[in-house]
């Protein structure tokens, strides 16, 4: 099988014409051979000279992630460098043409997305804008900054496996902690939103310290990757070495499992996630449930018994955070 590269025109043709083609992504069948003809650009693509042993995607949800990242990665090792990897007419070639059916079955633009719907954060978008989004998003690299290269549809399969193959692993299996990235979708996009997305040596440190400690709620998942994020930039993690990285990550996560929990009898402060002003009087937990002066407070939810200290609840509509725990 022969890789071939979008050209860079045809490929910008292809992003500035998204809205024009939003039926064709619909579609079960590639069209973008009919497309370019149609165009009178026949020969849209060019042949890179390499050769791969031929594979075939599963067509299907997310629970053929792994299974899929695993054929690509497999097929391109060893074949592909970096530079070609971060390539985005490799990746939308594909997407288009050689694995349509698995992009059409696994990112069609009428599918739920929980992702998607992460990155819009909770802006109100049509249905056309959603579908432009996600195109731009999955098939192209219109993702945020820095997070293109594990939102676009194939890429991602891809650098994936790169950040989390770890050949040395302990327990003989280098896939370890691929199939746990891909089987933790809370972990997945938590991790591909922070600026250590690609630095392959603290993500397999994070993911070793986040499956030892399985117990974690998400939102210690997502405060245990925020810190990291923290720490990584004060240490310039992009120079941690394999120990460094597991040392720092453990820290990390000592101060995550440190972190202050409402226990019975507990008082705390709820501070509004958006203006940052507390509410009212110092709060106490009486059977689970908050009390101020006395008063019991409908909260969701309803018994706050084990949570931790910048956990979110929501007090009369309105988002707080637990501060000040005592």
């Amino acid at each position: 099988m022969k890789l071939y590269f979008l050209k860079q025109k045809s490929l910008d043709m292809l992003e500035q014409t998204i809205p024009d083609n939003l039926n064709k992504y619909q579609d079960a069948e590639t069209w973008v051979d009919q497309y370019f003809i149609d165009n009178d650009k026949p020969n849209y693509f060019f042949d890179t000279g390499i050769e791969v042993d031929d594979y075939q995607l599963i067509s299907g949800g997310p629970e053929t992630d792994f299974s899929n990242a695993k054929i690509l990665y497999e097929a391109l090792q060893g074949h592909i460098n970096l530079v070609q990897a971060s390539d985005l007419r490799l990746w939308a070639y594909m997407a288009h043409k050689q694995h349509w059916d698995y992009m059409h079955t696994r990112w069609g633009i009428d599918l739920p997305d929980d992702e998607d719907e992460a990155e819009e954060n909770e802006t109100k978008k049509s249905s056309t804008d959603k579908a432009i989004n996600r195109i731009g998003t999955r098939y192209f690299f219109k993702a945020s900054k820095g997070k293109a290269f594990v939102r676009q549809g194939i890429a991602r399969l891809y650098w994936s496996v790169y950040l989390t193959y770890d050949e040395n692993n302990e327990n003989g299996n280098p896939y370890e902690y691929t199939e746990y990235f891909f089987s933790k979708q809370d972990i997945f996009t938590s991790i591909t939103e922070r600026s250590y997305a690609r630095n392959k040596v603290l993500v397999l440190a994070a993911l070793k310290e986040l499956k030892k400690n399985s117990e974690l709620s998400r939102t210690e998942v997502r405060a245990f990757l925020a810190k990291l994020n923290q720490a990584g930039a004060i240490t310039v993690s992009d120079f941690l070495d394999k120990t460094q990285a597991e040392k720092l990550c453990e820290n990390v996560m000592a101060e995550i499992k440190s972190i202050a929990v409402l226990e019975e009898g507990s008082h705390f402060r709820a501070v509004n996630d958006v203006t940052g002003k507390p509410f009212g009087p110092e709060m106490v937990i009486k059977n689970g449930q908050v009390t101020a002066v006395g008063k019991t407070i409908s909260t969701k939810p309803k018994n706050l018994l084990g949570k931790k200290e910048g956990t979110k609840f929501v007090i009369s509509g309105k988002q707080y955070v637990i501060k000040n725990i005592k």
